[in-house]
């Protein structure tokens, strides 16, 4: 899956030093077509086709901010990925953590963009 350009990427370090980040679609990407269900014979296979693939949208841009930005040396792990959010009135989100502590020139580039974790 191709990571979406517009997605919402927020960053937060902790007093520890953990890096974690959130990233989440934009509502109308849903029904783009690089993410809308394909026909299937049955609407739970269609339903469970979609997340999946919203889900791979999400660990797809998740990676390449991480690449992209060297936010994560060493990778990252999924904390929690919600696909189908929109049902309950929220975007698509995925949360992760990276696996390597933030140095001193992390603190600076990277500012925390998000209080609730």
């Amino acid at each position: 899956m191709k990571p979406i350009e517009d997605a919402t990427i927020k960053t937060r370090i902790s007093d520890g030093g953990l890096k974690h980040f959130i990233v989440s679609l934009p509502s109308r990407t849903i029904s783009a077509s690089n993410i809308h269900q394909s026909r299937q014979s049955s609407r739970h296979a269609r339903e469970e086709s979609r997340i999946s693939k919203i889900e791979k949208v999400l660990l797809a841009t998740a990676a390449k901010f991480v690449e992209e930005e060297h936010f994560c040396s060493n990778g990252f792990w999924v904390i929690e990925i919600a696909g189908d959010a929109y049902k309950y009135g929220k975007q698509p989100f995925l949360r992760g953590e990276c696996n390597d502590i933030a140095s001193g020139d992390d603190r600076v580039r990277y500012p925390d963009s998000f209080t609730l974790w």
